[in-house]
């Protein structure tokens, strides 16, 4: 005991260190005066009336509803919006073929390399929202396809010759799925755009009629050929056995 009270002896502890008292940390509450005046300058200022104070309490006691619903806050128009709105109708009515394609979660290096290989083959990727979409669709022929689009989906716009070359390129692409679109003036589902891919372009079946009215006119035309030289043919064959007749008839008379 005698050693532990040396050794407390020993150890010097600075008078700055010491602390007798306890320390409150908590933060002092200001005094109800200070409060007041905190209340007081805190208080928001509104824009005096002008009308007159006598009147205020009366004709705002009777006035009320009308009085606010006079300042009703206005919604400004969206002028972005409505211009993307226009660049989306003009997009989809200059196009004959519209398809909505669903796409997996990919980066955008995957969507460049998509881009890159649909532009090729004259067809186009439009990246609008989903809401400018819905406003552009709205009263058109294409209000129909509201049920396939949502927010994710990929829209790819081409003209009428480009079908069959489009899915010639998404058999190269398994990251987005082909759920319907529009081909000319009519909607139709995936297999019915697989379908109308499979049909010849316009310029094979412009080819086909051209070549099934001139072998026409060439069968025509024999025809008429062969019967003009039947006729021609009965036609000396009667002349010939007229000519017999006569003879035999002269020679007997004679």
């Amino acid at each position: 005991m005698e050693a532990f009270g040396r050794l407390k002896a020993a150890i010097h502890v600075p008078l700055f260190v010491q602390c007798r008292t306890k320390f409150n940390t908590r933060q002092i509450k200001p005094v109800h005066l200070e409060r007041r005046i905190l209340e007081a300058i805190s208080q928001p200022i509104y824009r005096e009336s002008v009308e007159d104070k006598a009147k205020t309490c009366s004709v705002l006691k009777y006035r009320k509803y009308d009085v606010l619903s006079s300042h009703k806050p206005t919604v400004k128009e969206n002028l972005y919006e409505n211009f993307l709105v226009r660049e989306a109708r003009k997009v989809l009515s200059e196009s004959s073929v519209v398809t909505v394609f669903q796409p997996e979660s990919m980066n955008m290096r995957r969507k460049t390399v998509i881009h890159n290989l649909f532009v090729p083959i004259g067809v186009e990727p439009i990246y609008f929202p989903y809401e400018v979409i819905s406003k552009a669709i709205a009263d058109t022929k294409l209000r129909n396809l509201k049920p396939l689009m949502h927010r994710q989906m990929l829209l790819v716009v081409g003209k009428l010759d480009s079908l069959k070359k489009l899915f010639d390129v998404i058999g190269k692409i398994p990251d987005i799925v082909l759920l319907g679109g529009v081909f000319g003036d009519h909607i139709f589902t995936k297999q019915g755009l697989i379908d109308c891919a499979a049909l010849p372009d316009v310029d094979g079946i412009r080819g086909q009629f051209v070549g099934i009215l001139g072998c026409s006119l060439q069968q025509t035309r024999s025809y008429l050929d062969f019967q003009q030289q039947n006729l021609s043919r009965l036609l000396d064959q009667y002349v010939i056995q007229l000519n017999d007749h006569i003879y035999k008839n002269d020679g007997i008379g004679c």
